[in-house]
């Protein structure tokens, strides 16, 4: 059975002595998708060097969204806001 990437989100972990800010985030497999967006929303390319990305969705709970380029030459970089609407989902994720 294909894992597809729609599955693959986000996990807002906190501990039993946490204040309020997740202590860290994990990778989960889920059926429905989480309320903080998906590592692995889309496929891309670096507007910094031209290499292949793989872009990453993270929601905010003021309703705002983000996306990142997460390129392996250059980092994290964002994708620039008249085009952060485009981003077409990746489909499967790649193990």
């Amino acid at each position: 059975m294909p894992l597809y990437s729609e599955r693959i989100t986000w996990y807002n972990y906190h501990g039993p002595y946490s204040t309020g800010l997740p202590d860290y985030w994990l990778l989960k497999i889920e059926e429905e998708r989480t309320k903080w967006g998906l590592p692995y929303y889309a496929e891309g390319v670096c507007p910094k060097c031209r290499s292949r990305t793989i872009i990453s969705e993270m929601k905010y709970s003021n309703g705002k969204h983000e996306f990142m380029h997460n390129c392996k030459e250059c980092g994290l970089r964002k994708v620039r806001a008249n085009r952060a609407a485009q981003p077409t989902p990746k489909g499967t994720a790649e193990r």
